[in-house]
């Protein structure tokens, strides 16, 4: 049985493009920032540190859908301990 969830492909794109607004509106250089402190733009992409809580959440949702999937049991423990 291969499990193919097309929403969670969409969730990690919008996780991941939350992280890089994150980035590039509120990056600290040597010779300043991106956008001044207070600027609208940098207060929006502070919501895109959100993406990194987004991405623990998908993750945590697929590895237990991949081990059903791939009919884990207790007994093959040592398999994925040993990765």
């Amino acid at each position: 049985m291969n499990l193919y969830v097309p929403t969670i492909h969409v969730l990690r794109a919008i996780a991941a493009l939350l992280v890089c607004l994150y980035h590039f509106t509120n990056s600290n250089y040597d010779a300043g920032t991106t956008l001044p402190e207070g600027d609208t733009l940098r207060e929006i992409g502070k919501l895109g540190a959100d993406g990194v809580y987004i991405f623990f959440i998908i993750t945590g949702c697929v590895i237990p859908l991949s081990m059903v999937n791939g009919n884990y049991t207790l007994k093959r423990i040592h398999r994925l301990v040993a990765c």
